[in-house]
C-alpha cells in the first residue's frame, strides 16, 4: 500500500494507514467543533485501496441527488464560499456555483465538486493515487467513496 493514499475532511488530511477509530474520532472533534455540532462522521470503510465516509448533517440545504451546496462544500472541503467565487475576467472557476430562489447557498454540481476534491488531494499529495472518487447526496448525508 502506498503510505498516500488519503482523504481531506475539513482541512484534515488523514491517511488510511491510520487507526480508523482513531480518525473517526478526532474528525468528529474537528467536525463537533468547527460546525457546532451540526456534522458527524461514520467511517464505513478504511482499507489500503478504498475509503468509504458519510457525513451526516443537519442543514436545510438538501436540493437533489446531483446537486450540492456551498454549506456541504465547505464542511467537506474545510474552505469557505469565497473560495469558490468566480474568478476575475480571463480566469477560469474552479466551480460553476448557481443561485436557487428561495436558498440562502450556492450550488454546484456534484460530479464538479468531485472533481474539484480529486484534485485538492492530489496537489496536497503531490500524485495522483485516486483511481476513483463518486459522492452520493441524500438529505441527511453525503457518502464520499474513493478508490486508490
Amino acid at each position: 500500500m502506498n503510505n498516500k493514499n488519503r482523504i481531506y475532511i475539513d482541512g484534515f488530511m488523514p491517511s488510511v494507514e491510520e487507526n480508523r477509530e482513531e480518525v473517526e474520532n478526532k474528525m468528529n472533534f474537528v467536525l463537533k467543533h468547527d460546525f457546532q455540532g451540526k456534522i458527524g462522521l461514520e467511517i464505513v470503510e478504511w482499507k489500503d485501496n478504498e475509503a468509504v465516509l458519510r457525513l451526516w448533517r443537519e442543514t436545510g440545504n438538501y436540493f437533489g441527488d446531483n446537486i450540492i451546496s456551498d454549506e456541504d462544500m465547505n464542511f467537506i472541503m474545510g474552505l469557505g464560499i469565497d473560495c469558490f467565487q468566480p474568478a476575475p475576467l480571463g480566469k477560469n472557476d474552479f466551480l460553476h456555483l448557481f443561485p436557487i430562489t428561495g436558498y440562502n447557498c450556492f450550488f454546484a454540481s456534484i460530479d464538479e465538486f468531485s472533481a474539484f476534491y480529486k484534485h485538492v488531494v492530489e496537489i496536497q499529495d503531490g500524485a495522483n493515487l485516486m483511481k476513483r472518487i463518486k459522492m452520493r447526496n441524500a438529505p441527511t448525508h453525503i457518502e464520499i467513496e474513493i478508490k486508490y
